[in-house]
């Protein structure tokens, strides 16, 4: 999709989902728990329980809990935007070596 079509004032290329689901975020200098708001193919909405975000353009791993299965999923994304309720992140495609 072109951006430049998007209706006025909306960037995000995917639909996103509402979702309320507890995570583990790590920025490199520690660890903090989140809750993942709403997720889409490119990106999420975390929602820091401590109250800070990371700053715009840092990286993150997200450890993303399976639900009712063991295990979870880390993902490696950057922070796009930061405001006081939380910040909005984009996916980064892992790099492949061939």
């Amino acid at each position: 999709m072109n951006p430049t079509a998007l209706p006025y004032g909306e960037r995000r290329l995917n639909h996103r989902k509402s979702c309320s689901r507890l995570i583990q975020v790590n920025d490199g200098n520690g660890s903090f728990k989140g809750h993942l708001r709403d997720l889409a193919v490119g990106g999420a909405f975390i929602e820091p329980e401590n109250g800070l975000s990371a700053g715009i353009g840092k990286v993150l791993h997200l450890n993303i809990p399976f639900g009712r299965q063991k295990g979870f999923l880390t993902v490696k994304a950057k922070v796009a935007w930061a405001k006081p309720q939380g910040m909005g992140v984009r996916f980064i495609a892992p790099q492949t070596d061939e």
